[in-house]
């Protein structure tokens, strides 16, 4: 017999054997395929320390570490384990101290296989429930604004106000602003909004694609046009046709191909690497920049004439200093994806952390704070997000650490993100060193849940096996 929760970790925790086989062969016939039996608390806390275990029937009354004992240590190692009591008539009382202490439900005995399935299901759904309203909440927090964007101050309205203006029509849409604001996000309202919501958006950062390349990857390519060009291929123009192509970062394309981008904004037409015949296409182009492209156009890095036919309208997405009434909008919501993602049922911030949010400058903007919300999610101890887990980045990065990346054409955005990464692995893998690869002590000597620890160790691919 199966069931949905059929792959979930068990624990069976009993000093009679005798129950603890009755348990083990109930389970199995309910279709559990993960049972593990402790005939002690000390096992079981082994147990707990090695593998991903859910759930734990534990008896009260054992010898040694008592069941309550047992559980308000689980509850250290990591608070979302289930943990059921199982007691006779005469510890009722006891058992209600558990109740209190963290545990989600009792069984007296003697007991029968339906009451014990039955609670083990009801525990694992109410879990799965919680999770469900932790994505409710995120789609609450997000519905309550426009689109995919959260925010309600007066800059953010302009910009709601503008992209449904500009939906429906085709005139090219310059998008500026500083990296981390969300450009991205006004892209996709737009084409959502727009008539040709049902045809493709197509996306190319232009800064990530040598020039020749970028050429070929917009207008597309005969066989033999150049050297590795062994078939036709289309470019992102024509796979974008009765679409939308968003060009992110245009102000770092190189002259030549601003010069073939103008003949396609002007005639509506591309010529292909190496062919003669041009093909019409019905495209509208969004661009977007975080560069001062009348400065360049003066400077004779940007073609005024381009210039004139991208910027027909602009949108300004505003830096998160002067949202500063989104922040705790925005920290909300980040706060609701990352405890649903990692599992941590945190319910909000400290007002001396949220004041700390507030007062600060962002230069990386909603990105940034995105960053700083998922650190404290992560590092959070408690239900509550305090001031300590959402320490700034360069707190955390020491400057030898700096000094070790290459700084030469990197942007803050692009420095930062690879400082923090570089931060959590290797804190990962010292943890792991310092506990000799044993996961649930790395975690607890870092302050982290298990679970948060292994959503590290996934992200950045580290096994116990590659600790030396």
């Amino acid at each position: 017999m199966s069931n949905i929760f059929s792959d979930e970790y068990i624990l069976v925790v009993d000093d009679e054997e005798g129950v603890l086989l009755l348990l083990d062969r109930m389970l199995e016939r309910e279709g559990y395929k993960n049972v593990f039996l402790a005939n002690s608390a000390e096992t079981a806390l082994e147990t707990v320390y090695k593998e991903n275990v859910s759930i734990i029937l534990t008896d009260v009354k054992m010898p040694g570490i008592d069941g309550v004992e047992l559980l308000e240590k689980v509850k250290k190692i990591d608070p979302s384990i289930i943990v059921i009591i199982i007691t006779a008539h005469g510890s009722i009382d006891l058992a209600v101290d558990c109740i209190k202490k963290g545990a989600y439900d009792l069984i007296t005995k003697p007991f029968g296989s339906e009451i014990v399935t039955m609670t083990i299901e009801k525990a694992l759904e109410d879990r799965r429930l919680k999770d469900e309203i932790y994505d409710l909440r995120m789609t609450v927090t997000k519905s309550a604004d426009f689109m995919d964007f959260v925010g309600v101050s007066e800059p953010m309205q302009k910009v709601y106000e503008k992209i449904k203006a500009v939906a429906t029509t085709d005139a090219p849409v310059l998008i500026t602003g500083e990296s981390g604001t969300g450009k991205e996000l006004v892209v996709r309202a737009i084409h959502e909004l727009s008539t040709r919501k049902d045809m493709p958006l197509v996306s190319v950062s232009c800064p990530n694609l040598p020039a020749q390349m970028l050429e070929s990857e917009l207008f597309g390519h005969v066989k033999g046009a150049f050297t590795d060009a062994y078939k036709d291929k289309k470019g992102l123009f024509e796979k974008a046709d009765k679409g939308t192509l968003f060009l992110d970062e245009i102000g770092d394309i190189a002259s030549d191909v601003q010069v073939k981008l103008l003949r396609v904004l002007q005639e509506g037409e591309i010529l292909p690497l190496g062919s003669e015949k041009v093909k019409k296409l019905d495209v509208r182009v969004i661009t977007s920049t975080n560069k001062d492209l009348g400065e360049r156009v003066r400077n004779g890095k940007f073609r005024e004439d381009l210039f004139y036919r991208i910027n027909v309208i602009n949108i300004n997405m505003p830096p998160l200093r002067e949202r500063h009434e989104d922040i705790r909008r925005l920290s909300s919501y980040f706060l609701a994806m990352y405890s649903a993602k990692l599992s941590k049922p945190i319910k909000g911030i400290t007002d001396e952390a949220m004041e700390s949010l507030s007062e600060r400058s962002w230069n990386g903007n909603v990105r940034e704070l995105m960053n700083t919300i998922y650190n404290g999610v992560v590092f959070s101890k408690g239900d509550l997000i305090e001031l300590s887990d959402i320490t700034h980045i360069d707190d955390i990065v020491k400057e030898d650490q700096v000094s070790s990346v290459d700084l030469s054409g990197e942007s803050f955005r692009d420095l930062r993100g690879e400082l923090l990464n570089r931060f959590e692995s290797n804190f990962v893998k010292d943890a792991l060193k310092r506990a000799d690869g044993n996961i649930s002590k790395a975690a607890r000597e870092s302050g982290l849940s298990r679970q948060s620890f292994q959503h590290l160790m996934r992200k950045y691919g580290i096994k116990t096996d590659d600790i030396e």
